[in-house]
């Protein structure tokens, strides 16, 4: 069912580009920004980063079609989803979002009312990090686009990185991989009879509301836990292929040790599938992907004790020799597990 806000207001073609700009403009209101010294309304906006830190930069892109459709999730939900999964970029590396720009590609038969409530979500996802949208473009689209830049900060010298995987250290995952690909399964048939409607709003919410685990990220960066992060935004054998390539190390994951939640278990089943196929396929969770030394472990689990942390998995081990991922069973049996989404393929 397609949200009715997706209809509401004047069309974007009848407003035209600076009637859209200025309507946006007053949606944004006028929050106070630390370093924020000039927003939107001039040729770009000027920021003024705090002291000895580094400065993040990172883009991501939502397109009508490839990465959502109306009928699977409301424009404030898109909103939010647009600005968390550009900032889970920021907390693989330790950093907090400082500012958004933000460039559409509108159709002229877009509505008015639909894309400020994008906007909206947007802010409702900045707001408790006091980040917020500083400006960005419009252009005429055959298909609706929104694409975030986004300007982050970290302490000086202390980013984390995916390059510092060494032999030894234990792989960890945080929160449920697999649920952002189950819900896309919902989304295609949401006729599953039997499923448990909180299992289904859980699944659902994996895809609609991922959340960027910033406070994760930064805990990380404090406690000097990891050696290399990255964020599950592909699937997890795919991700963590990229900390093996660019730390010269394989990675090994073990079969029993993956976590498999009730309610993937529940909808596997439902509907003949083995939920491992989830968990190792691409799937868009945002859940942090790190290695740790062994004798950071008592450390990495208490990030689970944080307000709200997320549930946190050792799921494997980094070896030595080529970059690659295997999943070792029970019995010692090994599959080389292939890469995760490819936006091009």
């Amino acid at each position: 069912m397609v949200d009715p806000v997706w209809s509401s207001g004047p069309l974007v073609g009848a407003r035209g580009e600076f009637g859209v700009i200025a309507n946006l403009r007053e949606s944004l209101g006028d929050a106070p920004t630390p370093g924020l010294l000039l927003e939107v309304g001039d040729d770009a906006a000027i920021l003024r980063p705090p002291a000895e830190c580094d400065l993040l930069w990172t883009c991501d892109i939502q397109v009508e079609g490839r990465h959502f459709r109306r009928d699977w999730i409301s424009p404030e939900e898109l909103g939010a989803r647009a600005a968390e999964v550009s900032i889970s970029d920021v907390a693989a590396m330790g950093g907090m979002p400082l500012a958004v720009l933000v460039s559409l590609g509108l159709p002229a038969d877009f509505h008015l009312g639909a894309l400020e409530a994008i906007y909206r979500g947007m802010q409702v996802a900045l707001e408790p990090y006091g980040a917020r949208i500083v400006g960005g473009n419009i252009t005429g689209s055959q298909e609706f686009s929104v694409d975030l830049s986004v300007l982050g900060r970290v302490e000086r010298g202390t980013a984390l990185r995916r390059g510092s995987a060494q032999v030894g250290d234990q792989v960890y995952a945080t929160g449920q991989p697999g649920r952002a690909a189950a819900a896309l399964v919902l989304l295609a048939d949401d006729e599953v009879p039997g499923l448990d409607p909180d299992h289904r709003e859980s699944i659902l919410g994996a895809y609609r509301r991922p959340r960027a685990q910033i406070e994760a990220g930064r805990y990380l960066r404090e406690n000097e836990c990891a050696s290399a992060v990255i964020d599950q935004s592909d699937g997890l054998p795919g991700d963590l292929l990229h900390i093996a390539e660019e730390s010269g190390v394989g990675i090994e994951l073990l079969a029993e040790s993956l976590p498999v939640s009730s309610d993937l278990a529940a909808l596997g089943e439902l509907k003949g599938v083995d939920p491992w196929r989830w968990i190792v396929g691409p799937s868009d969770d945002y859940g942090l992907l790190f290695t740790a030394p062994r004798e950071a472990a008592d450390r990495v689990l208490s990030l689970e004790r944080l307000s709200a942390g997320p549930p946190v998995h050792p799921i494997g081990r980094v070896i030595a020799g080529p970059p690659r991922v295997l999943l070792r069973d029970a019995r010692g049996h090994t599959l080389e597990l292939s890469g995760g989404w490819d936006h091009l393929s």
